[in-house]
């Protein structure tokens, strides 16, 4: 608008009334005063949008077996190093790490709306396969465990947002496209891969 606000901003003085409405406050208590409160925090994404970016997925295979048969400190210390080397692939090429579930990444390109997001994912995967080639010897060597990991990747709209839960603000991709992207990557397992994109990707 003449404003110049975003298109995720919403100014109460536009709305239209057709009809009897009721008028609640928005801020009622203590909690909602927590998560909408602006001060004293940086916001780190946008209220909610929807975006087309490319959504990668990457696990470790064997997971549950490589987790029973290392001590608790030896796990975190591999995860810890598995996670830098990936995340460190992931912002080198654009993208952002979106959460860490488990042994599991996900991932997203493109919400800063370059037309490369697919290219820049597709590179991303490709240099954590290298890293996670490049971790091989070191698990045989320290705990005679074999190492490997599967990606998938697609490419499709998705809602863009910040989840706060807590004093944590966290940027968030919801939808069918990240849906997808999971299922790519454990479609490795049945095609005896260790990357796969979608066509949409593609």
């Amino acid at each position: 608008g003449p404003l110049g606000f975003g298109a995720e901003v919403r100014l109460a003085c536009q709305t239209k009334v057709s009809g009897d409405l009721k008028l609640r406050r928005l801020v009622l208590d203590e909690t909602d005063l927590a998560i909408t409160s602006q001060l004293a925090k940086s916001s780190i994404g946008r209220s909610g949008e929807a975006k087309t970016i490319a959504v990668l997925f990457c696990d470790i295979r064997e997971f549950t077996s490589l987790s029973q048969r290392l001590s608790p400190y030896d796990l975190m210390y591999v995860l810890n190093r598995y996670f830098f080397q990936m995340a460190d692939a992931i912002e080198r090429n654009g993208g952002q790490v979106e959460k860490f579930i488990g042994d599991a990444i996900m991932a997203i390109f493109g919400i800063d709306d370059a037309p490369d997001a697919p290219l820049r994912a597709v590179k991303a995967a490709t240099d954590m396969l290298d890293a996670a080639d490049r971790m091989k010897p070191y698990m045989k060597s320290l705990y005679d465990q074999d190492f490997e990991v599967g990606i998938g990747l697609h490419y499709g709209e998705a809602v863009i947002g910040t989840i706060s839960g807590g004093r944590e603000e966290k940027l968030a991709a919801i939808g069918e496209t990240v849906n997808i992207a999971s299922r790519v990557e454990a479609a490795n397992k049945e095609a005896g891969t260790r990357l796969l994109i979608s066509e949409a990707l593609y």
